[in-house]
């Protein structure tokens, strides 16, 4: 049985490579510059896309696991302990909040720079609103992860009990109907608004600051 696509080995570097990349474009960038917080927003919602898109691809999995296949169900059990002890994706989302956070300064003081157009300070005082709703947005999805240090995953309680009716021998039916309980409460209201939110906050940045 071949497992549900997810984000494994290749899409995880593919992932962090973005990530990355985004992260460099900020650094070159000078701390003035809306162009840099552009790229840290951006690098910010990879992560979210990516770790939100992983839990959704770890239950999907989980649905199509056969507990009676030893093999299978090693290779769920690995996905999940890689999901919630790999720290790879967390630090780069703290990285990006804390350039966003300590930029917030230069950004208000660009903003009140001497502006011909009321208009141009008005778009400007409302990309920063924007800006503000998302770096706490992000701050509490940071901490949503299971604190800032330690454990970390989407949902992660629930992968923990997931992960531990895996070890328990003669629990399928329990293990099944865990799964469907989880697969039936799916919100994927946190992608969806979270990664809408960093688009217009980009946006927003661009066309008050250009």
């Amino acid at each position: 049985m071949v497992p549900a696509t997810g984000i494994t080995v290749k899409p995880i570097l593919d992932v962090v490579a973005a990530v990355d990349a985004k992260l460099s474009e900020a650094d070159a960038l000078a701390a003035d510059d809306a162009k840099r917080y552009g790229a840290l927003i951006e690098a910010a919602s990879h992560v979210v896309t990516a770790l939100e898109q992983e839990y959704i691809d770890i239950l999907r999995e989980a649905a199509l696991t056969r507990l009676t296949d030893a093999e299978e169900a090693r290779r769920l059990a690995a996905r999940i302990d890689s999901y919630i002890h790999g720290e790879v994706l967390r630090p780069r989302l703290r990285r990006a909040l804390s350039g966003l956070q300590a930029g917030r300064v230069a950004l208000a003081e660009h903003a009140e720079r001497l502006l011909i157009w009321p208009s141009a300070r008005l778009a400007r005082s409302l990309a920063l609103a924007q800006y503000d709703r998302l770096l706490s947005e992000l701050a509490q999805y940071l901490g949503s992860l299971g604190d800032y240090t330690g454990p970390s995953a989407v949902g992660l309680e629930e992968l923990r009990a997931l992960r531990a009716a895996l070890d328990e021998a003669g629990k399928g039916d329990a293990f099944r109907a865990h799964v469907d309980v989880l697969l039936m409460g799916l919100d994927k209201s946190v992608l969806l608004n979270t990664v809408a939110r960093c688009g217009r906050a980009v946006e927003a940045l661009r066309v008050a600051f250009r």
